[in-house]
């Protein structure tokens, strides 16, 4: 009988202890049986790489790295460089599955394509401070093939040749989401549920990194041909101010739930209204 295919699942993590715990017990939850685990520590100062080579002694399917790296985007190359067989996803310090079985229904019908795809994308779902929201991202935008990095299954035979822009500080995921939306070569398998919870935070979603993100997404745009025009520059400090004012009066977490409730009325960001709770996702279903 064939064994299932490796699945190495990597966490990105700095000075993130607590995070890092709650992701682990998550990863070691998971019924799929040929699972691996390997955390990528960028020297943190705070007790994580002693917690993250302490596990890779204690179990076999652990491996753990800790040094110095230049942001996220050359921790998750390091990632890559590191797997040689299978698939893999990246579940970063803080991130959780949404079940116990999530990796196992994926990897079956993965297995299952007449021809293995080079990703399998599914849903992810949004968390905050309280818990679960209802909403879900996973689904094409108009110019990227997704913006869920954290429920996309990569086969290391893609990977292979594709990594992350690390000179890119926030965006160099959507960068390579976006080139993917134009190729022809890559076969991609849609996976109607959720896979992971993901926490609505971070430089992604925190209003103090809006002009950075903002500006660096229009540089990634400008590349694939969309030239930024003065009006482009307006929309963006128009957004900046909208995205900060509602901050400061209501919160991060309704906030969050705010912005949301947006991008899914949109219909243009990948994301969708979810009940909490509910793991299918309708391939049709409205925004």
């Amino acid at each position: 009988m064939t064994a299932p295919p490796r699945l190495t699942v990597i966490t990105i993590g700095y000075n993130s202890i607590d995070d890092l715990r709650v992701t682990r017990r998550s990863v070691e939850s998971q019924t799929y049986v040929n699972l691996h685990h390997l955390l990528i520590d960028g020297a943190s100062t705070d007790g994580s790489a002693d917690l993250v080579l302490s596990w890779a002694v204690e179990h076999d399917n652990v491996l753990a790295v800790s040094a110095p790296d230049s942001g996220i985007y050359d921790a998750m190359n390091r990632g890559i460089d590191q797997i040689s067989e299978g698939y893999l996803l990246f579940l970063n310090a803080g991130d959780t599955f949404a079940g116990p079985d999530r990796l196992e229904r994926a990897m079956a019908q993965i297995v299952a394509e007449p021809m293995p795809p080079d990703l399998a994308i599914g849903w992810a779902r949004f968390v905050d401070s309280k818990g679960p929201m209802p909403y879900v991202v996973g689904g094409p935008t108009p110019t990227a093939i997704t913006s869920a990095q954290e429920s996309t299954i990569f086969s290391y035979r893609f990977h292979q040749n594709e990594r992350y822009d690390d000179a890119l500080k926030l965006g160099a995921d959507y960068a390579l989401f976006r080139a993917l939306a134009l190729r022809t070569d890559v076969t991609v398998l849609r996976l109607h549920f959720t896979i992971s919870n993901f926490v609505f935070g971070g430089r992604s979603n925190d209003p103090a990194y809006d002009g950075a993100r903002f500006l660096e997404r229009a540089r990634i745009d400008a590349s694939f041909g969309e030239v930024p025009t003065a009006v482009t520059y307006l929309r963006i400090g128009a957004r900046m101010i909208m995205r900060r004012l509602v901050y400061r009066l209501v919160g991060p977490d309704r906030a969050a739930d705010f912005f949301l409730r947006l991008a899914c009325r949109r219909g243009n960001s990948g994301a969708r209204r979810l009940p909490v709770g509910q793991v299918e996702v309708e391939p049709r279903s409205p925004g």
